[in-house]
């Protein structure tokens, strides 16, 4: 698969798809997109320009816990690698704007983070449907997967009719 030549749709599908495939190496919470950046070293990041790479990734993943964003950014690093540290290092969810507006990116995240307030109203019920982050995360990419790449949290199963 070549990141860069899927289209939106597909870059999601591939990014949701390499998440659930690694599910098992997150460790899910509310509040932090990735913590765990202080498990590498300094020499493996002297500048804000270096690329992140695999092994990078496989320590942030090993060390560090994330929220639903924060597995989609790892994902998309892992699927593509032309993000520079310091773009990572600032938690930036621009990163995931190729596959993801950022309105589409909040909705998944108030479910996630269970935010309550303006035009959160069904992400935030879908998400209230899950006590564990594992299982919310879980519901939110199997919603995303079940519907061609959109989360769609306007009904009670993780699969949008």
């Amino acid at each position: 698969m070549q990141y860069p030549g899927l289209d939106c749709r597909e870059k999601r599908i591939a990014i949701v798809n390499n998440v659930l495939e690694n599910f098992d190496t997150y460790r899910f919470a509310r509040g932090i997109m990735i913590s765990g950046l202080h498990a590498v070293s300094p020499a493996e990041r002297p500048y804000a320009s270096t690329p992140v790479n695999e092994s990078l990734v496989a320590k942030l993943k090993d060390n560090g816990t994330v929220c639903l964003l924060g597995a989609l950014l790892l994902s998309r690093i892992e699927l593509c690698q032309n993000v520079e540290w310091g773009r990572l290092g600032a938690c930036n969810r621009s990163i995931l704007y190729d596959a993801w507006t950022l309105e589409e990116l909040f909705s998944m995240e108030a479910a996630f983070e269970l935010w309550d307030g303006l035009d959160n109203e069904h992400a935030s019920w879908f998400g209230r449907m899950y006590s564990d982050n594992r299982d919310r995360a879980r519901a939110i990419l199997e919603n995303i997967i079940a519907n061609d790449g959109d989360f769609k949290p306007g009904t009670m199963s993780p699969v949008a009719s």
